[in-house]
This record gives structure tokens, sequence and C-alpha cells, in this order.
């Protein structure tokens, strides 16, 4: 299962993935159906995806691959996020132009 949604931000132009729950040996696959609906959703220009998950979260830890095999780069940190502080921005773009 993943929930997503757009970010209330129209200027930016991406989807948040709010949660996933999922095998990780289907996760590839399942992000790449996710970049592709919206990559190809004209009307809405989705240009990102986007994931904030916090360090202790195994997503973060498949995510920080350096074979960027799951095509999401670390952005920074966003520490208002979470109580924690603890929270690492990640993005794939969906612009096959960029």
């Amino acid at each position: 299962m993943i929930i997503c949604e757009p970010a209330t931000n129209p200027a930016g132009r991406s989807v948040i993935i709010k949660f996933i729950s999922c095998s990780s040996t289907l996760l590839v696959g399942v992000l790449d159906r996710l970049a592709e609906y919206y990559g190809s959703s004209a009307p809405k220009a989705y240009r990102a995806l986007r994931i904030d998950a916090p360090d202790s979260t195994p997503i973060a830890e498949q995510l920080d691959h350096s074979d960027q095999r799951l095509g999401f780069s670390l952005v920074g940190t966003l520490p208002n996020e979470l109580d924690s502080g603890d929270v690492k921005l990640f993005v794939r773009p969906l612009d096959k132009k960029q």
C-alpha cells in the first residue's frame, strides 16, 4: 500500500509519498509504476516524487543506496517535519528531460 498526495504548493508540482507498506522485492516496481502514472499525467504536470523519511525507517536506508536503483536522491534535511528533527528529503524527478 502506498498513500500519496500532491504537494500543497502547486508551484512545487510534486507528489509526496506519505506512507509505504510494501515488500522490498516489489518496491522498485511499485515506485516505477507510480512515477510512470504521475509523470504521464500531463494536465497535472507533476515533476517529482518526494519522500520525507526519518533515518530510523527502513525506506530511508533503501533510498540512500549509492546504486540509485530507486531513482531517488537525497536533497536535504527538513528539521521541522517531525518532532525528532531527523527527517531526510528524497526526491525522484519525473521530468525525463532533466
